[in-house]
């Protein structure tokens, strides 16, 4: 029998996986990479056309191993690559000759970026034209489900393998209380893989405090701002990890995070909190471990009221309403007190909007942090935003209904508008 408890460690084996680079310009690179590989010879142009979530993502990140940002040089490094086995690791491959190479590529074959309306959040079409015949392929849905459509005018109808194993949603089990409660009933070593692909993430955290990359959050730690206007909590030093790990990923450090769903900056900002917290209450490995899984389903649980990509900041949101869980989870709270923690974070969060991925998500990121944190301690302290308060409905999921409405319905149009931000300051993510 299939229990609950084994549905998300399966659910968290696919979902909490190792990308490098932002997952946006990662998943365009995989796309023309599935395309040139299957059509291969002199690369004549590139088409890309994405989704209006895909674009404001991919636009101003640093690419790993680069010193560039953009989508048209993520474009041409896949077909440099030509590695689409990678899957999200692509970037893991870049090198100083295969930037030269993209360079170079850049100056004879033109790279066309284009969006589609009424495609799903997550949306790549990629064409490439070679002196041997045109390929394409398309991503939809998960940022690694590749297929490719057509080779040299023949259709085909490969996926991606992991494509084929298809979703595991943890909306199916229930209520998020009922999520909860099957994490606590998971054999403590079945979770072990969670704590070694979240030590990713802290390596990631440990390259940005050393880094003046991104924005330099790195600062903080640094002395630059008084010690008694941050404080020397806690809650300041799980922040500032989490933000450094984020600020180091979108200047387009080469090193891998674990993604939670689709998302690295979400990853990170789930992750790296837990640990650190359980490290500051010396919490037992299984007790850690158990936090780590609180917080990871409790994202993609939030996230599966949002969509895989959204107007407002999933990682605000989703990561957020993680760590709280987290946190409560280390500090005694059973799954109502989680619950609370997570309506606390929603009724706090609920108006970030996510402009796009850049460097400055690490400020967000610190701002989510510490919001987690107060919300876990009231919660653990019988404190909770009550119903009736804004979004805050009658249950929990009720309040992430109304999250999800005023995602969907309330900002409809705040992509399109962003977009046309983008595109019109000088210069492009192209």
């Amino acid at each position: 029998m299939v229990t609950a408890g084994m549905r998300l460690v399966e659910l968290l084996t696919k979902e909490f996986t190792p990308a490098v680079g932002c997952t946006e310009p990662a998943a365009i690179a995989l796309a023309t990479a599935t395309a040139y590989h299957a059509i291969g010879g002199e690369p004549r142009e590139i088409t890309v056309s994405l989704s209006t979530n895909v674009l404001k993502n991919a636009w101003a990140v640093g690419i790993p191993g680069t010193s560039d940002t953009g989508i048209e040089v993520a474009a041409l490094l896949g077909v440099v690559l030509n590695r689409p086995d990678a899957g999200l690791e692509l970037f893991s491959l870049v090198s100083e000759k295969a930037v030269e190479q993209a360079r170079r590529l850049r100056e004879r074959c033109p790279v066309t970026v284009t969006t589609q309306d009424s495609v799903p959040r997550v949306y790549i079409h990629a064409r490439v034209v070679t002196d041997r015949g045109v390929a394409i392929a398309e991503t939809r849905e998960r940022h690694a489900w590749v297929k490719l459509l057509a080779v040299d005018g023949c259709e085909t109808n490969a996926s991606s393998a992991e494509q084929e194993r298809g979703v595991v949603s943890p909306r199916t089990i229930g209520t998020l209380a009922d999520v909860l409660s099957a994490v606590s009933s998971i054999p403590p070593g079945d979770l072990d893989f969670l704590l070694e692909r979240a030590s990713l993430n802290l390596a990631m955290a440990k390259a940005g405090l050393a880094t003046d990359d991104g924005i330099g959050i790195n600062a903080l730690r640094h002395g630059a701002i008084p010690e008694a206007i941050l404080g020397r909590g806690i809650g300041a030093r799980l922040a500032l990890h989490a933000a450094a790990a984020c600020d180091a990923r979108m200047a387009g450090v080469q090193l891998p995070v674990a993604s939670c769903g689709g998302s690295g900056n979400l990853g990170i900002t789930a992750s790296v909190p837990v640990l650190l917290g359980a490290e500051e209450l010396g919490a037992p490995r299984e007790k850690m471990a158990r936090a780590l899984a609180a917080s990871l389903v409790t994202s993609l649980y939030v996230k599966e009221f949002l969509g895989r990509l959204s107007p407002v900041c999933g990682c605000a949101l989703g990561g957020g309403s993680g760590v709280a869980a987290g946190l409560a989870c280390l500090c005694g709270g059973d799954v109502s007190v989680m619950s609370a923690a997570v309506t606390n974070v929603v009724a706090t969060l609920a108006g970030m909007l996510c402009d796009g991925g850049k460097v400055g998500c690490s400020l967000k990121v610190w701002s989510t942090v510490m919001t987690a944190c107060q919300a876990a301690l009231l919660a653990v302290n019988g404190r909770a935003v009550p119903a009736g308060n804004g979004l805050v409905g009658p249950n929990l999921e009720a309040t992430l209904c109304n999250l999800a409405r005023l995602g969907s319905e309330g900002m409809a149009s705040a992509d399109q508008v962003l977009v046309s931000v983008l595109k019109g300051r000088t210069g492009s993510g192209a």
